[in-house]
Formats: structure tokens, sequence, C-alpha cells
């Protein structure tokens, strides 16, 4: 009976720590992929107190910069960007992990502006061509 009331209390607590569950990734990149076949304008990117922009994306071109790694906690990233001639938009989005991405990596981030002007954001490992 002892050792189930530990069990139920350790589960307890376990349950709680899982509710406040907010994992931090080190961030060194941000990538912007154009996937439509108009030019990307104004493209801004807020994500906590930091902040990324590009001016203007080709069709089918990429924007990116690295920089010193900085700590992302998972929260919500705000984007604005102007497809074509188009109105400019603006989404907040969750930021989608692949299960395959440890906390402990550096990785980049990465939005995707899609041929309709939707998006998709993420976090991608880094991979070495050494």
């Amino acid at each position: 009976m002892k050792s189930l009331t530990t069990i139920t209390i350790l589960a307890l607590a376990l349950s709680a720590c899982a509710g406040n569950y907010n994992p931090r990734y080190r961030i060194n990149e941000i990538v912007v992929n154009n996937n439509s076949r108009e030019t990307v304008r104004d493209v801004t990117i807020r994500a906590g107190n930091r902040v990324f922009s590009c001016g203007n994306i080709a069709p089918l071109g990429i924007c990116s910069n690295r920089f010193v790694g900085w700590v992302y906690q998972t929260s919500p990233v705000d984007v604005e960007w102007t497809l074509g001639n188009d109105a400019p938009r603006s989404a907040q989005l969750e930021v989608s992990v692949p299960a395959t991405v440890a906390i402990s990596q550096v990785v980049r981030g990465v939005v995707d502006i899609e041929p309709q002007g939707g998006l998709d954001v993420s976090l991608m490992e880094q991979y070495s061509l050494l």
C-alpha cells in the first residue's frame, strides 16, 4: 500500500510539471523560403523580443541570416509579409518542432511562404556539410 501511495504522489507531481513544460531551443539562423511564383516583400518575424526582417524575396527565393545563437522559449511567432501586389498580411503562429529535434540541439527557424500566401513556421535541425 505504501508503494501505491508513493507512485500516486509521483504521478501527480509529474503531471503537474508536464502542464508547465515549455522547452527552450537555441536558434542561430532564420530562413524564409518563398515557395510562390511572386515576389514576397516586407517580411517581419517577431519571436519574443527578437525581430528579423527581409525586404524582398524573389519568386522561389530564400532570405536567411545566421547569428550568435539565442535561446527561444516556445511561444507564438508573429509574421508580417506582402505577397506580390496583395495587401499586407499578418499571422500569429505556433512553431512546430519535429520529434527528431532535441532540446539540446542548435536549430534554425524556418518560415515557408506558400504559393497562395499561407505560412508554415518550424524549427529544424542544423546540418553540417562537413
